[in-house]
């Protein structure tokens, strides 16, 4: 069973934070994973490596081009503290949004293997949003971790911001992440603009903390 650290001093005191251990997170475009992705590039040694992979997957809800521009946007920020990697996979999902939560790690845990990284990252929390069912997100989540223990035996999995709420996720993130994360479910698509619905569970989530909804 693969072990869980909250934060990068417990990476720290087991090893494995130096230069031959780098760190690869999971970036989807949201608030969450750019709050990982920030704190690591903030706090991290510099002699560790830190990389970002995002998951180009196409599916019945039509954002993954809106959630790739944000990907990069957010990579152009993180640079401006640290340079980092970047790259980004691409898949087709036909089936509910749970499925995302395993097939996601699959393509994760195969790049991170390519590089030689043996610690992921990610934006999982367990208050997420209205109607959430917890029960099969954390089951969903096992099977992610599974497809890592698969594939990367040794891998350690950090999830610094497991306990957060939404509201925590948003006071944490700077300003300038902050205008640029994308988080709609349903985004709604012109001439190769996408303007958030307004609607979706993702959208209501942001209508509390008075974000405009984003045109891309």
């Amino acid at each position: 069973m693969l072990k869980h650290y909250l934060d990068t001093s417990e990476l720290a005191d087991n090893g494995i934070l130096n230069e031959e251990f780098g760190v690869m997170v999971s970036l989807s475009g949201g608030m969450d994973s750019a709050l990982v992705l920030y704190q690591l590039a903030r706090d991290l040694p510099k002699e560790v490596p830190l990389s970002a992979h995002h998951v180009f997957f196409e599916n019945w809800q039509n954002r993954q081009n809106a959630e790739a521009f944000a990907c990069r946007e957010i990579v152009k920020e993180i640079n401006l503290i640290r340079k980092i990697q970047y790259s980004e996979s691409r898949m087709f999902i036909s089936c509910s949004h749970a499925s995302t939560w395993y097939t996601v790690p699959l393509m994760v845990a195969n790049h991170a293997l390519s590089e030689g990284i043996f610690c992921v990252a990610d934006g999982r929390r367990l208050y997420h949003g209205q109607g959430s069912n917890i029960t099969a997100l954390c089951a969903a989540w096992d099977q992610g971790d599974k497809l890592y223990e698969l594939l990367l035996p040794n891998a350690k999995v950090l999830t610094p911001i497991l306990h957060h709420t939404k509201s925590k996720v948003y006071e944490q993130l700077p300003k300038s992440l902050q205008d640029i994360t994308w988080s709609c479910r349903n985004p709604m698509s012109d001439k190769g603009k996408y303007t958030a619905c307004g609607e979706c569970v993702a959208c209501k989530d942001l209508s509390k903390f008075k974000v405009p909804h984003r045109t891309i």
